[in-house]
């Protein structure tokens, strides 16, 4: 079974496809913006505990993160959601194995917005100002006048660690642990910083130094 979830700012949507018999189910709940996971978990509970749909309610008359609508939208409308329990043929294993894609319009809408929280960024020396130049975003590589975007980063929350590893995935630059605990310590002084990105050079080959 394959489930695909959306978080978006006013209602949190789940679709849900049943690759043996080909049917999709769709169903919503109430976002919950102050804990965007509690109204994943609202609606993962609908789910995964096989509650009948009920009859769909106004938006208005439900709190945050209850059941909205869960009829099931799928080619044969009078088949509610199936129970987990009638998908798995082994008691002790009452869930079945469920692949999640999920995608979260708050983040993009954080993004838009410039809403979010404080981040440190962490990466290789030499590297802290690569969100700066930003090569990586520009339509015209050529314009002489281009205007660069606000960063998302503020320079002052942006710390250099000396490592380095190669295109190959090869240590090439031992990672300082020296460096590690004065910039946790440097994070820890700013006393602003909600979140740390930690971005090292070719650590999608190796993520060891990550």
């Amino acid at each position: 079974m394959r489930m695909g979830i959306d978080i978006g700012g006013t209602f949190t949507d789940f679709v849900l496809f049943d690759e043996a018999t080909g049917e999709f189910s769709t169903f919503k709940v109430l976002s919950t913006p102050h804990a965007p996971e509690e109204a994943v978990l609202a609606g993962l509970d609908q789910l995964l505990i096989g509650q009948q749909p009920e009859e769909k309610t106004q938006p208005s008359t439900q709190k945050t993160g209850s059941q909205l609508d869960l009829q099931a939208s799928t080619s044969s409308p009078q088949s509610p959601i199936s129970s987990p329990q009638s998908q798995t043929s082994s008691p002790q294993s009452p869930i079945p194995n469920l692949y999640i894609v999920h995608g979260s319009t708050v983040a993009t809408n954080a993004l838009l917005e410039r809403k979010g929280a404080n981040v440190a960024f962490v990466t290789t020396r030499g590297f802290r100002d690569v969100p700066f130049i930003q090569r990586g975003n520009r339509r015209f590589h050529f314009n002489a006048r281009w205007i660069k975007s606000a960063p998302f980063i503020r320079r002052e929350r942006c710390y250099e660690v000396t490592e380095g590893i190669d295109c190959e995935g090869t240590v090439v630059t031992p990672l300082s642990e020296t460096d590690l605990d004065a910039v946790a310590e440097r994070i820890r002084e700013a006393g602003d910083v909600e979140a740390i990105a930690v971005s090292f050079l070719f650590s999608y080959i190796n993520p060891d130094h990550e």
